[in-house]
């Protein structure tokens, strides 16, 4: 908004430009928008200068605590009784444990799951 553009002062003694867009704020041409002409996209500017946005932060000195959740679901294994459903490895990957060092260890910890050990 320029000072040569077309502008008019209310009743309140509030500067204006003629399609009442824009309103004068001490040095400041200020893009005027009603409730109407927001959306829950469309953020306000309303008493903010042409191109800027006010952002609102927020401020906690409290630590957030999100609440657990289970990534995949219940955990129906009791601890010391065996899996249920029962694990079942196919007799293949054990026979390719002897042959790989992590595999093995897989194979180990299943088994441990499978009989409530862990």
């Amino acid at each position: 908004m320029t000072e040569s553009s077309s502008m008019f002062q209310d009743e309140h003694g509030t500067w204006w430009s003629d399609d009442r867009t824009y309103y004068r704020s001490g040095n400041e041409w200020l893009l005027y928008t009603t409730p109407s002409q927001q959306s829950a996209t469309q953020p306000s500017y309303e008493g903010h200068p042409l191109g800027t946005a006010a952002i609102a932060l927020q401020y906690s000195t409290e630590t957030y605590h999100q609440p657990p959740q289970m990534v995949f679901g219940t955990n129906r294994q009791t601890p010391g009784e065996a899996a249920t459903p029962a694990i079942i490895l196919d007799p293949n990957f054990r026979a390719a444990a002897s042959n790989n060092g992590m595999i093995w260890s897989f194979v180990q910890a299943m088994d441990k799951m499978a009989t409530g050990q862990v």
